[in-house]
């Protein structure tokens, strides 16, 4: 309550609702999962192209799996910050993440991809919007423990990747994820 006594004018409310698209992630997912082998994926574009959409689809599809590519599904670790991709509610995904996704709704990405890690051995971790380099730290130690990783960060669509104290060196540690996707708004919101 006490926020609201601080705040004397409003001049106008947004209120970001999140939705799940099946089948927003079709094309990429048969390039992440290319030669029946998982590939650790970055999705780079300007904000409101669809990278958290994309993700959220790709990670359902990774859990469940996809049959036409003869995938069976993963254990999918997902940290969601603020509750964009799973959108929890006391606890429960109120979007379709999968059958064999976890959620640590709430936590910080760089502590929660450790405590999926350590707790909940995930062959997958997910996240939206990498944008310190705690956050690659966190993500270089998952591919250590031989986790693959799905993530997205804020770019230009070219590749040139913009976020908060997300300086070119953690930008270029970035690169060895092994695959790079640009986003554009070329032809609509989500061009791969």
């Amino acid at each position: 309550m006490a926020i609201f006594a601080l705040l004397k004018q409003i001049s106008g409310l947004n209120f970001r609702i999140a939705r799940a698209v099946k089948g927003a992630a079709d094309e990429l997912v048969a390039k992440v999962v290319a030669g029946g082998q998982l590939h650790n994926t970055l999705l780079v574009s300007p904000p409101g192209c669809g990278k958290t959409t994309l993700l959220r689809d790709l990670i359902r599809q990774l859990s469940e799996g996809v049959p036409g590519l003869q995938f069976t599904g993963v254990n999918v670790g997902v940290v969601d910050e603020r509750s964009e991709l799973a959108g929890c509610v006391s606890g429960v995904p109120q979007l379709d993440v999968g059958c064999r996704t976890d959620v640590l709704d709430g936590c910080p990405k760089s502590e929660g991809i450790r405590m999926l890690i350590r707790s909940m051995t995930p062959q997958v971790v997910a996240a939206d919007e990498i944008g310190s380099i705690a956050d690659v730290q966190a993500l270089e130690e998952a591919l250590q423990s031989g986790v693959h990783i799905l993530t997205t960060a804020h770019g230009d669509g070219g590749g040139f990747i913009t976020a908060s104290g997300f300086g070119a060196f953690a930008a270029a540690r970035l690169f060895f994820l092994g695959g790079f996707f640009a986003l554009a708004r070329r032809k609509g919101c989500v061009t791969v």
